[in-house]
């Protein structure tokens, strides 16, 4: 039976989830994590996406892409495939390593794309692996300009100025915002933050 197309994001912006094929890991160590950075970093040349937020977690990733000169079918594709090929060479494996294709969610208000960052952002401490501000793999850290794993790309700008032209005092509220409790689910995923 054929796929049902997926409904185009008026705005361009899409939380987007990867789930590892039966739940299995998808990052065996760090140095997997720091690899899907650098494709997800790599594959944004020519400004063909922008990245809001994301989260690595062991058996899955949320992303928060907004498209720009390439569409989102395309931007997932150059990066699961980059990813996958590195990962079956590193474990000498073969196949699917993601269950399924991506899932994904429109986002088409600020109000919306903030809860959908808070969310992706908690995803760790609602897992009880790590608190928000110390887990490495997300995009969180980068935003607040703290040490860690995230680079700070020029759209974490744009999300900070929803707060305030004043960067401080828009790091400051975003941490804020990050202590209000979001919603269990942003995406109906039945997480196993394993």
């Amino acid at each position: 039976m054929p796929r049902c197309a997926r409904a185009l994001s008026k705005t361009g912006i899409y939380h987007v989830m990867l789930r590892g094929n039966e739940r299995k890991n998808i990052f065996m160590d760090d140095e997997d994590k720091a690899r899907f950075l650098d494709v997800l970093y790599s594959k944004r040349e020519n400004q063909s996406y922008f990245i809001y937020a994301y989260c690595l977690m062991n058996n899955h990733v949320h992303l928060l892409i907004k498209e720009a000169n390439d569409n989102i079918s395309r931007i997932m594709r150059r990066i699961t495939t980059s990813y996958v090929g590195y990962f079956n060479r590193k474990y000498k494996r073969a196949g699917h390593l993601f269950q399924d294709r991506y899932k994904s969610e429109n986002v088409e208000n600020d109000s919306y794309l903030l809860t959908v960052i808070r969310y992706i952002h908690q995803n760790p401490e609602k897992a009880g692996i790590a608190k928000t501000e110390e887990y490495p793999w997300s995009s969180y850290r980068a935003y607040l300009k703290a040490e860690g794993n995230s680079r700070f790309l020029p759209e974490f700008t744009e999300i900070l100025q929803l707060f305030s032209d004043k960067t401080d005092v828009a790091v400051e509220r975003f941490r804020q915002f990050h202590t209000e409790s979001s919603p269990d689910s942003c995406m109906d995923i039945n997480e196993d933050d394993d």
